[in-house]
């Protein structure tokens, strides 16, 4: 009897330990999913205050440019943008080389 009644104890407390564990489980859960919903919103802010930053900081250089050489301020946001286009174009440039590189080569591509 004594072989029964421990096999039932430890029946009960492998129950038991297993409850545990799923509750653990979605507890980490909730926690995983609330950190990273965090660090979404925190990304999503820095990168808006960047891009404002940046705005105006563009904003602040054409007007020195205005006031330094009196420019028209119409071609020096026309400089701006022009800058900016070419460094797009440079990004875009720079995505595409790093794209055709895979990290695992295709079995396909006639690498020799």
């Amino acid at each position: 009897m004594p072989i029964a009644k421990s096999a039932g104890t430890a029946l009960n407390e492998s129950r038991h330990a297993w409850r545990d564990f799923v509750e653990l489980f979605a507890i980490e859960g909730r926690l995983a999913s609330l950190t990273l919903v965090r660090l979404i919103v925190l990304a999503l802010l820095g990168g808006i205050l960047i891009i404002i930053a940046w705005l105006l900081l563009c904003l602040s250089v054409a007007e020195a440019l205005h006031a330094g050489y009196a420019w028209e301020l119409k071609y020096i946001v026309a400089a701006l943008a022009g800058f900016h286009l070419l460094a797009a174009f440079l990004a875009v440039c720079a995505l595409r080389k790093t794209a055709r590189r895979f990290f695992f080569p295709s079995p396909c591509s006639n690498t020799g």
